[in-house]
This record gives C-alpha cells, sequence and structure tokens, in this order.
C-alpha cells in the first residue's frame, strides 16, 4: 500500500488530525530558527577568534560570506 505522503506533517495529519499538523510545523519552524541562530552565533564567535574581531562584527561578515 502507497501513501502520497511526503512530510512528517503530513503523517501526522494522517494519522491524527489537522491540527496536529499545524502544530507540527510550529515546532519545526522554532526548531529551524533555532539551528539558524545557533549557527549565527558559531560563525561569528570564530571569524571573531580567528581575525581578532568585535563579534558583531565576526557575526555580519559571517552572514554575508555564507
Amino acid at each position: 500500500m502507497r501513501f502520497r505522503v511526503y512530510t512528517v506533517t503530513q503523517v501526522l495529519e494522517m494519522n491524527y488530525s489537522s491540527s496536529t499538523r499545524r502544530a507540527s510545523a510550529c515546532i519545526m519552524l522554532v526548531y529551524a530558527l533555532m539551528i539558524a541562530v545557533t549557527s549565527t552565533i558559531a560563525t561569528g564567535t570564530i571569524l571573531s577568534v580567528i581575525f581578532n574581531l568585535p563579534f558583531v562584527v565576526g557575526v555580519l561578515l559571517g552572514e554575508v560570506w555564507w
């Protein structure tokens, strides 16, 4: 049996309800934001240590560079 399901949120909606799909989408959005913030802070820290820059300059350079 094949299901036309492509994402985790679709699986949850199929097994539970559409409100579960919305809740999991919100959780995934928060998770993606946390990953983005963590990588931004890490890039800024690394660039500021390697090149002896202020942290904010390292963050800005890292975001422009990536």
